[in-house]
């Protein structure tokens, strides 16, 4: 929590920087937008979280906790970044940095949550497919759950497209088709 120094009265922390915005095309005349945010570095998660519901209020005029009916919100963290997406359809948006694991750690959680029996050669292939499989369990509102023939069918339900993103991280966009 950020203080003054003169009466110690709590302070919101800084407003993040937009860093980049963008528009994903989903279905029948539908958008997706988002926007990525350059968080206070080293900050505690706290101040990230209030520094992204700073940004929806700012960005869209909404409170990011209670969005208006017919409006969707999802956001996710990655490093000293948060991507927040918006979209009039249930969505879900994931981020990891590239090298948040190892090849045999990807290979682990892939191998768990997304039943890849092979993993990708390259740490960007296997970030791409972990960012997929988060953001669509959050677009299906189930959190995060180990692959399962079941599962595999619910996430098929989704849409998918990858989305620009600063350097070094990877990110997708899910939403209901």
């Amino acid at each position: 929590m950020y203080l003054t120094r003169k009466n110690k009265n709590p302070m919101p922390p800084p407003l993040p920087a937009v860093l980049l915005r963008g528009n994903t095309p989903l279905a029948a005349n539908r958008q997706a937008r988002y926007q990525w945010l350059a968080l206070s570095p080293h900050a505690p998660r706290r101040t990230h979280q209030q520094q992204v519901r700073q940004a929806v209020r700012q960005w869209l005029a909404v409170d990011a906790d209670h969005p208006p009916a017919g409006l969707h919100l999802s956001w996710s963290y990655a490093a000293d970044f948060a991507v927040v997406a918006a979209a009039p359809c249930q969505i879900g948006v994931d981020a990891t940095a590239v090298d948040a694991l190892d090849g045999a750690g990807w290979a682990q959680v892939l191998q768990l949550y997304g039943a890849v029996a092979k993993p990708p050669p390259t740490a960007s292939e296997a970030a791409r497919l972990w960012v997929q499989i988060e953001a669509a369990d959050k677009c299906l509102r189930t959190g995060l759950r180990e692959c399962s023939p079941a599962v595999a069918q619910a996430r098929r339900r989704c849409g998918m497209a990858a989305i620009a993103a600063p350097a070094g991280v990877c990110a997708a966009l899910a939403w209901l088709v």
